[in-house]
């Protein structure tokens, strides 16, 4: 018996540090848990901030996952487009330090993995825009939102394979479908007919043939052009010189002014879509004749991912992927054509005042953008009605009047007589509804004299 008591004592320190380790274990696990119930409170009480009331998350649902270093809520929502299609929508929350950001991920007839590892891979390749390591993670279609539904990014990779991107916000299943070929996440170059000055040498006109990408072999495909032999070469680029013609200063790193170009090149170009690229580039011919030279600079402490300054006229870009993101450009660089087409420029209308209120017709120009902005879309989605709390009866008559102005998206409105006299109607309603009702007063007598003169000289539609 003594025997046996001192082996036990003798074990006796052993014992205790199993049995505190033990209860440390446990003490962990609650802990885990508890961190894990105060992350989703965290992240409700953020999103109930957001007044978003169009989708809902299912917080049961949610997962823990370790996203890089950063710990993250990932939420399946109720959002959905189709019952024959599989669209799988989740909430993804970050809740490291106690704040809380997030985006709203899209994935379309896709199936994802089980394993969280995989997932925390994926979700981080999809929040980076890592494209690289995007068709190592991602098999099927994503897209990637903030998290009031306004688009930043879409890919579609399958075998380790990018095979194209999302240029613009699909409004429609269908176009949420239909992919569109990224010339440059892969070897691929865009074939052009240029037509220079016999002088100068400066590029006059390009038109689009077709993309030529490595490996390609005869017969064209509709990705590319007929024939490998490349005897002809790729259209110079001309990014560098769509951003000089209109650039003042920057105050740029090399590569982001190298990201800057490529966006403008892209953006004057349409992004893929004939008829954008017909009235981004009347716009931007326009402030070239005018000459109009603008700043461009990263500012990170931008409440939005990009501003247009008329007093400075200076674009400005939260961060660095902000950089990429032509579809708000689209919304900036309008304000800047405006500011060239409105006699004695948009300043006025747009400026704060000394107390901080904003002048009479800020509305106006701000409608007028939105506006432009559905014109040019699908009815799948609306800028200037894109909050929550618009009734669903005026979003619906705003429809309407976008078909019957458009003729159901055959053609542009030419003069103020084709909006039917109900444009100031629903520039009453966006002040209401759409978060501008404390921002200065409806002018009028400030007709939409840039979309006019935009639709009716450009012969677009």
């Amino acid at each position: 018996m003594s025997k046996f008591y001192a082996r036990l004592k003798w074990h006796w320190p052993v014992l205790t540090f199993l049995i505190a380790t033990a209860v440390t274990f446990n003490a962990c696990k609650k802990q885990e848990a508890l961190l894990k119930t105060e992350a989703i409170d965290l992240a409700k009480n953020w999103f109930i901030q957001q007044n978003i009331k169009f989708y809902y998350p299912d917080w049961p649902s949610s997962k823990n996952l370790t996203i890089g270093d950063n710990q993250y809520l990932a939420v399946s929502t109720n959002l959905s487009y189709s019952g024959k299609d599989k669209i799988t929508s989740l909430l993804l929350v970050d809740v490291t330090d106690r704040t809380a950001k997030g985006y709203l991920v899209e994935f379309i007839n896709t199936e994802i993995s089980d394993n969280d590892y995989s997932q925390a891979s994926l979700y981080k390749s999809l929040i980076n825009r890592d494209n690289q390591q995007i068709k190592e993670n991602l098999d099927g279609n994503a897209l990637l939102f903030t998290p009031r539904h306004e688009f930043i990014d879409g890919w579609h990779a399958s075998g380790n394979i990018l095979i194209g991107k999302f240029k613009e916000n699909p409004k429609t299943l269908k176009d949420r479908l239909k992919m569109s070929l990224d010339n440059e996440m892969y070897d691929c170059a865009p074939w052009y007919y240029i037509e220079t000055d016999a002088h100068t040498g400066e590029i006059l006109s390009m038109t689009y043939l077709y993309t030529l990408c490595e490996g390609t072999t005869g017969g064209g495909n509709g990705n590319g052009g007929g024939g490998a032999g490349n005897t002809n070469p790729p259209a110079p680029s001309p990014k560098q010189d769509s951003l000089n013609k209109i650039m003042r200063d920057n105050c740029l790193t090399a590569a982001q002014l190298e990201s800057l170009q490529t966006m403008v090149s892209k953006y004057v170009m349409g992004d893929g879509n004939a008829d954008w690229g017909c009235l981004r580039k009347k716009q931007y011919d326009f402030l070239v004749s005018k000459g109009a030279k603008f700043g461009f600079c990263i500012d990170n402490n931008l409440s939005t991912l990009q501003s247009y300054n008329p007093q400075s006229r200076t674009f400005k870009f939260q961060d660095e992927n902000t950089l990429n993101y032509t579809n708000f450009f689209e919304h900036e660089f309008f304000h800047g054509f405006q500011d060239f087409s409105i006699t004695g420029g948009s300043a006025q209308y747009a400026t704060r005042t000394s107390s901080g209120g904003y002048p009479d017709g800020f509305v106006n120009i701000e409608f007028e953008t939105a506006l432009y902005q559905d014109i040019i879309r699908d009815r799948g989605d609306q800028n200037a009605f894109i909050n929550p709390a618009v009734p669903e009866e005026i979003k619906r008559d705003y429809l309407l009047w976008l078909n019957i102005i458009t003729a159901s998206n055959t053609k542009y409105p030419k003069t103020f007589a084709d909006f039917g006299g109900q444009y100031f109607y629903f520039m009453e309603k966006f002040k209401q509804y759409s978060g501008y009702s404390d921002k200065g007063n409806i002018k009028y007598d400030l007709n939409p004299t840039t979309l006019i003169n935009l639709f009716s000289t450009s012969n677009c539609k």
